[in-house]
């Protein structure tokens, strides 16, 4: 039933790392956030392509609301780019 949303997931993970020029060997930590992450077929795929289990650590759902407020600083022009700070 969802196969395909399932599919099309894993295209834009290898297209995400594609776009950013890194070997899945180089990645160090997935993190599941959103919806998806009570979807356990979606851990198991991620499981399979990066070779290590996906980190839940963080509530899935503040994590997409702080990534929206986020963008909906800076698309309204309250919070620069460079204002922020990406830490690992």
């Amino acid at each position: 039933m969802i196969a395909e949303f399932l599919d099309e997931t894993m295209v834009l993970v290898k297209k995400a790392l594609d776009d950013a020029q890194l070997d899945v060997s180089e990645i160090r930590d997935v993190l599941l956030v959103g919806g998806s992450t009570a979807i356990p077929k979606v851990e198991q795929l991620l499981k399979e392509y990066f070779n290590k289990k996906p980190k839940k650590e963080i509530h899935p759902e503040e994590a997409v609301a702080l990534g929206a407020a986020v963008q909906a600083g800076i698309k309204s022009g309250q919070l620069l780019k460079q204002q922020l700070i990406a830490t690992d």
